[in-house]
């Protein structure tokens, strides 16, 4: 993937997702100052950006525990993708992930309904990426 990170608090970043470079979707997260229940997923992109630009650490280990708060506790995706392949394979058509895609870049504020983002102000676009997961995991536990 390709990542930016400015002033600590503001990141950005494109996974490759076997794509061209020109047509990579990019996702913009803010740290998380007030609330501890949404995904950490600022702090873990940095400490993927962290480890691997470090010319001298050895013994790299990447992220292995990106997650998202599913209203009760921090879930695992890597967990979510390894159980649930076919799910979401069968799940994620193009039309649905430009749907998700639409409602992370705020084209489309009700396409996914989700109470937990409401009042999350200035952290309401990482909220956002939790909704989704969120939306996903209810929708391929049909």
């Amino acid at each position: 993937m390709c990542m930016y990170i400015f002033d600590e608090k503001d990141l950005i970043f494109g996974p490759y997702i076997s794509r061209e470079c020109d047509n990579i979707p990019l996702f913009h997260l803010k740290k998380r100052i007030y609330r501890k229940n949404i995904s950490g997923a600022f702090n873990e992109l940095e400490l993927h950006y962290v480890t691997l630009s470090n010319p001298i650490m050895k013994n790299k280990i990447c992220a292995n525990d990106f997650c998202y708060f599913d209203r009760k506790e921090d879930k695992s995706i890597h967990a979510l993708i390894e159980r649930k392949y076919s799910g979401l394979f069968n799940h994620l058509t193009p039309q649905k992930e430009a749907e998700y895609e639409d409602y992370l870049i705020w084209k489309k504020n009700d396409s996914i309904p989700d109470e937990f983002i409401k009042g999350l102000a200035e952290e309401e676009k990482e909220g956002r990426f939790d909704a989704v997961m969120r939306h996903i995991v209810a929708e391929i536990e049909k």
